[in-house]
């Protein structure tokens, strides 16, 4: 497997893992594109060479208007690869993206349902900082995680 960036020629494809996961819960493709035009930069993808180079995993990340923080926006991977250690793969991209940008923080939303999930975030070294109540809408609530990383001291010579 290998992880490069998401282009506008693998936004169909990206999709599909995301329905083949998600179901009835995706992105359209009109988002899809405007992610990839707002964070050219943090649209990752991974790719099976085994498999024509098949789209297994797509990462989302964003950064807020401060520029000083990132959201992982969407991590998804397709159900026959997911439990293979891919998805923390792609997490491990992500969070090495934002430590190198020299962000203070990574943060992300997750259902508190998704138990597997939580706990790769949790082994990532992200914490749970509070439940949000209907973050979603009525009874979908979700876990507000977040990854603190060392502050980068500047020295002037």
């Amino acid at each position: 497997m290998y992880i490069d960036l998401a282009t506008i020629s693998d936004l169909s494809e990206i999709q599909t893992v995301q329905i083949d996961a998600y179901g009835g819960e995706y992105f359209t493709l009109l988002t899809l594109r405007q992610y990839i035009d707002l964070f050219p930069s943090s649209f990752f993808i991974m790719k099976d060479p085994e498999a024509q180079h098949k789209i297994i995993a797509a990462a989302i990340c964003g950064l807020d208007e401060t520029k000083q923080h990132s959201w992982l926006l969407s991590l998804v991977v397709s159900p026959p690869y997911q439990k293979r250690g891919f998805g923390g793969q792609l997490l491990e991209e992500v969070i090495r993206y934002s430590n190198n940008a020299n962000l203070r923080s990574l943060s992300l939303t997750v259902s508190p349902e998704n138990t597997l999930a939580t706990s790769l975030y949790r082994s990532r070294g992200f914490e749970i900082i509070t439940l949000e109540q209907d973050y979603f809408g009525k009874d979908m609530h979700r876990y507000l995680m977040k990854k603190t990383f060392p502050a980068v001291e500047l020295t002037c010579t």
